[in-house]
């Protein structure tokens, strides 16, 4: 009996040329049951046995389960198949979305990766440009007229000169040339404090004399400090 429901059971899960030989003997096994109430219903009513004693069906029923059992080893391999064939294919889904996921990380890289390439390639041509250009003596000269009364050195730096406190300017003023009027830290690390007024009162004195330009107040020249670098 438990054979024959397992088999009912296991057959929605494996080929139809197998189940069909199983659904069929199935078939003759729930006939053979009926026939053997049939048979008890009409002992018990004194009634003619139509398809034979209930031996004789009880008999034949044990002999087709025999036959069955066979079927379900077979039913139970295939459904074990199946299962291993359905969880080989989640992972075949599983590794095909981590491979696009890859493939899209790729692209991504490859985008990044030409827009570098392109910017290089900018770089290079303007480098090439740049070599090949002649440069007028002259555009230096007015550069550096331009940009001489920010640049010049400090009091005492000349080798002529007494030597004076040294200071490290900020570094965001570098690019500015945002020398003069600004606080002052010492190289050895001392806090300057007042002396940045003295300081700033001795830059604005005339430096003519040792061919320095004076130093200009931020407010004087407040429009000058973007600078134009280019030559």
């Amino acid at each position: 009996m438990s054979a024959t429901g397992d088999i009912y059971c296991q057959s929605n899960f494996t080929d139809p040329a197998l189940t069909g030989n199983a659904i069929s003997l199935l078939g003759e096994y729930v006939t053979l049951t009926k026939q053997l109430f049939e048979s008890f219903e009409r002992l018990q009513q004194n009634r003619p046995l139509l398809a034979g004693p209930p031996e004789t069906l009880l008999s034949q029923i044990i002999a087709l389960d025999s036959q069955l059992t066979p079927f379900l080893d077979k039913l139970e391999h295939h459904h074990n198949v199946y299962q291993d064939l359905k969880q080989t294919r989640t992972e075949i889904e599983q590794h095909n979305l981590a491979i696009l996921t890859l493939i899209k990380r790729l692209q991504t890289a490859e985008q990044g990766l030409e827009a570098v390439l392109a910017n290089a390639r900018d770089r290079v041509q303007v480098m090439r440009e740049t070599k090949q250009k002649t440069l007028d003596p002259a555009e230096i000269i007015a550069y550096a007229q331009r940009i001489s009364r920010y640049t010049s050195p400090l009091p005492g730096s000349r080798p002529d000169e007494a030597p004076k406190g040294w200071y490290a300017p900020h570094e965001l003023d570098w690019p500015r040339s945002l020398l003069i009027n600004q606080d002052r830290v010492p190289i050895d690390g001392e806090p300057v404090g007042a002396q940045t007024d003295a300081m700033t009162s001795e830059m604005d004195v005339d430096f003519s004399v040792h061919g320095h330009a004076p130093a200009v107040p931020p407010q004087q020249h407040a429009d000058d400090i973007n600078l134009d670098l280019d030559l």
